[in-house]
């Protein structure tokens, strides 16, 4: 329901009601923006409008809401990836045939897919056709962090809404009303790269620990001062996503301040940041380089080894 929304899906909300009201809802929507941004959450609450029977809707008490609360509506399908981390093409195929089907409770369908860039290549072949021939009021949702990763043949079928981080004076307003921290709520939304959901639910004490000991040692292993093998071995034991992330949010930090004379945004980390600007900016900017394309081999659907990814980008 829209009354449970965060704030900064509310613009996003009333835009996809409008449409709706307009008879302009399109047959196929792409959802994109980043981790931690609440995309489903909106289109959960959208969802419940949509196929709710009453007027004020979603009311939360008819038969349709009820069969969404319980995750048995015949007209509502959420298509996730399974245990392979893909969406197959026997889901897509589920789908099509799904799609196909009159509705059962006589009104819209809806499908979701999250999330879209999970999708392998034979599944979003057979979704590409589903687009192309939409079938009658039903409506496909594609929800994505990675678009770039989708067709581009899919995505220009697709209505497409991007998401953009709320305004950072209404973020650090929401984080010190809803958000206990012993942290500065500006400090820790710079850190959450402008995402208030992102530092409530990533940004704890072991997240913190990890980040420090991560600035401790990049600077030293970048340069040679101690073994990138050591270090690679050292975060052996962590979320190896989240290890590759703050490697990238603290490295592009000094490239900013040095290209661009920003100020910090991990400002209490200034003394270990100030030790990576003395490696020079080229070698800054491929050590980003890495670091995107090793996030794209952990993201990808072999089972990536972690210590020698680490070691790859730390001791090219």
């Amino acid at each position: 329901m829209a009354a449970d929304l965060y704030p900064w899906l509310l613009p996003l909300y009333d835009r996809l009601i409008a449409q709706l009201a307009n008879g302009k809802l399109p047959h196929s929507l792409l959802l994109s923006g980043p981790p931690s941004f609440g995309k489903m959450r909106l289109i959960e609450a959208f969802v419940s409008r949509l196929l709710c029977s009453e007027e004020s809707s979603p009311c939360g008490r008819c038969h349709q809401c009820d069969l969404l609360i319980a995750r048995t509506h015949p007209d509502y399908l959420l298509i996730q990836p399974e245990d392979s981390r893909q969406i197959l093409i026997d889901q897509v195929r589920g789908l099509i045939d799904w799609a196909a089907q009159t509705s059962q409770q006589g009104g819209q369908k809806v499908c979701v897919i999250n999330p879209a860039h999970r999708m392998n290549v034979q599944a979003a072949n057979s979704l590409l056709k589903c687009l192309e021939e939409p079938p009658a009021s039903t409506t496909i949702i594609l929800i994505t962090d990675e678009p770039n990763r989708l067709l581009a043949t899919i995505r220009s079928r697709c209505q497409h809404i991007g998401c953009q981080a709320p305004e950072r004076d209404d973020a650090i307003a929401w984080l010190a009303q809803n958000h206990q921290s012993a942290m500065d709520p500006a400090l820790l939304l710079d850190i959450a790269d402008g995402l208030p959901l992102r530092a409530v639910e990533v940004i704890d004490d072991d997240y913190l620990e990890l980040r420090l000991r991560i600035a401790k040692g990049l600077a030293p292993a970048l340069s040679s001062q101690s073994s990138p093998i050591q270090m690679a071995a050292d975060f052996a034991g962590d979320d190896p996503g989240v290890v590759l992330d703050i490697m990238y949010q603290l490295v592009a930090d000094t490239v900013n301040r040095s290209a661009a004379a920003e100020q910090w945004r991990n400002r209490d980390l200034a003394e270990q940041l100030q030790k990576l600007e003395s490696i020079g900016l080229q070698a800054r900017f491929e050590f980003l380089d890495r670091l995107v394309k090793a996030r794209g081999i952990l993201g990808g659907t072999s089972n990536a080894n972690s210590h020698m990814l680490f070691e790859w980008v730390l001791n090219p």
